[in-house]
């Protein structure tokens, strides 16, 4: 029974390894179908209501990403005199077919007239048939200036073995969020 679940195992990847290889002699490698990020400028939206941007996109292979940003407003302080919103809570989501991450974290208005993240946390992956070594959340630089952005990045650091314990693949998957002085955010995977 063990030579016989032994055998199968090998021939399937075998035919795994064999179908991946004659792809890749058959064809020259394809440009990416998918942008890699997304951005919209915060400038455009009403800031004191809650949003949500979608996008969905479909590669060579038809494989579905789907990038969604969730903005909500903080509640003003009582008495404030402004009507503008100042700062809110923000989600950022990405999903590639059987994988995908999302995080959270604060947004805000800067005394400097720019932008300021904090808090990020909250971060999720989740991969199907992957093992997940190491995952985390951090801010790169909390607050905007005029010559860089503001940066928050998720990441994961993944592998995919064989029935035998045979690395197929080892990689870092990340979803990035920058939001520029002026206000431009951009979603990078």
């Amino acid at each position: 029974m063990k030579k016989l679940k032994k055998m199968v195992s090998l021939i399937l990847t075998g035919l795994m390894l064999l179908g991946t290889c004659s792809n890749a002699l058959a064809a020259p490698p394809a440009t990416p179908a998918i942008p890699e990020g997304i951005t919209y400028d915060l400038n455009s939206y009403d800031l004191t209501k809650p949003f949500t941007e979608k996008k969905t996109f479909t590669d060579s292979n038809g494989q579905t990403v789907e990038v969604i940003n969730k903005y909500t407003p903080k509640p003003q302080a009582r008495g404030s005199e402004t009507k503008d919103a100042v700062e809110g809570f923000w989600e950022s989501y990405m999903s590639y077919g059987a994988f995908g991450m999302s995080f959270t974290f604060d947004l805000s208005k800067s005394s400097n007239g720019g932008w300021t993240i904090s808090n990020a946390g909250d971060l999720l992956v989740y991969a199907f048939v992957v093992n997940i070594k190491s995952s985390s959340v951090t801010i790169g630089r909390a607050t905007s200036s005029a010559s860089s952005p503001a940066r928050v990045t998720g990441s994961a650091k993944c592998s995919l073995f064989d029935a035998y314990g045979v690395s197929l693949f080892n990689g870092t998957m990340t979803l990035k969020v920058t939001v520029s002085h002026s206000g431009v955010v951009t979603t990078t995977w």
